[in-house]
């Protein structure tokens, strides 16, 4: 391809921008992405693919922003085709980062929906939908109808096909069966973090196999050094393995990419707390973890432990259990 000064046609920078996006090049596409908004700020399918480049890369805050220039673009434009394309994957891509990093489950939905309103058959946007609706909301039977609509579009949509394996995984299922849908995700994308990751966490805390779950995650996180499943997952069979040092480590990854990623704090806290006995960086984590979230349960038990057996604070202690109890009782009353 030619160097993005020898081509001035906006069209063509971004088609070579988001070439070499999808062949893993980050640096050259970007620098393709910003010749192509330097010559036309307002362009609506280079503000989605660099974007998306970004989302990918895990610079979530900038991410965000250059989704939200692309979609005020589009509100403002007639929209042909080719650019209710783009505006459509800018908002099943912003629907994903506000839900998997933002945790924004209400906007997200919106934004799914709106995709779908405008393409009722983007297969991303009915799968991305399906897993907020199956995980956030706890709505199966819709979630199941959206990744078969999904994969009647695309039989061979990688992340439909994860996400249903994903929905048997974690209800009621056929091992024998779900294993071989594995294998079978995997012989076509051998190297996709998701089914890697989930197949990990079932032959780790299913079967037992602790050897190839390892051998799972690290080819996760081959594929996508940021995955956070894929890093939390291991940091905890590296725990239960006894090998304390590299579970830390995986947790330090896993906080350089979501630094406000309340699991992990927590998680990470317990092991400084409980197992390697650093107790003030443990508090300092279980502190931050409910400023981000003051009504994450996990985080108020093991804070109430720590300030109980190790400070002796017995009154923050079960002020903290309380605040616990109530919230609990609250998820309980609802679900």
């Amino acid at each position: 391809h030619r160097g993005p000064g020898e081509d001035e046609d906006v069209d063509s920078l971004c088609a070579n921008g988001r070439r070499l996006a999808m062949m893993g090049n980050a640096q050259a596409a970007e620098v393709y992405f910003q010749r192509a908004l330097q010559m036309e700020p307002t362009h609506i399918k280079t503000l989605g693919g660099y974007a998306a480049l970004l989302h990918e890369q895990g610079d979530h805050h900038n991410a965000q922003i250059m989704y939200e220039s692309a979609l005020r673009q589009a509100k403002r434009s007639a929209l042909s085709p080719r650019t209710l394309a783009a505006a459509v994957d800018t908002l099943s891509n912003m629907g994903r980062l506000l839900k998997d990093v933002v945790h924004d489950q209400d906007r997200a939905e919106r934004m799914f929906r709106r995709a779908l309103q405008l393409d009722r058959s983007h297969a991303d946007a009915l799968t991305g939908y399906a897993e907020l609706l199956y995980s956030g909301r706890g709505d199966v039977a819709k979630a199941a109808k959206l990744l078969d609509r999904a994969l009647q579009i695309d039989p061979k949509h990688a992340a439909a096909l994860v996400a249903k394996a994903w929905m048997q995984q974690t209800t009621s299922f056929n091992k024998q069966q779900l294993e071989q849908d594995y294998q079978d995700i995997l012989s076509m994308y051998p190297n996709h973090s998701g089914a890697l990751c989930n197949f990990g966490l079932y032959m780790h805390s299913i079967k037992g196999n602790l050897a190839r779950a390892e051998q799972l995650y690290r080819r996760a996180l081959q594929a996508d050094p940021r995955h956070l499943n894929a890093l939390t997952n291991y940091a905890a069979l590296a725990q239960l393995q006894g090998k304390h040092e590299e579970a830390e480590n995986l947790y330090l990854r896993a906080l350089e990419v979501y630094p406000e990623q309340v699991d992990v704090l927590n998680n990470y806290g317990m092991l400084l707390h409980t197992v390697m006995e650093d107790y003030d960086k443990a508090e300092e984590l279980y502190q931050k973890a409910l400023q981000v979230d003051p009504e994450q349960v996990d985080t108020l038990l093991s804070y109430a432990q720590l300030l109980k057996q190790v400070r002796g604070d017995t009154a923050r202690a079960n002020q903290l259990l309380r605040r616990a109890a109530a919230l609990q009782n609250k998820i309980d009353r609802s679900a």
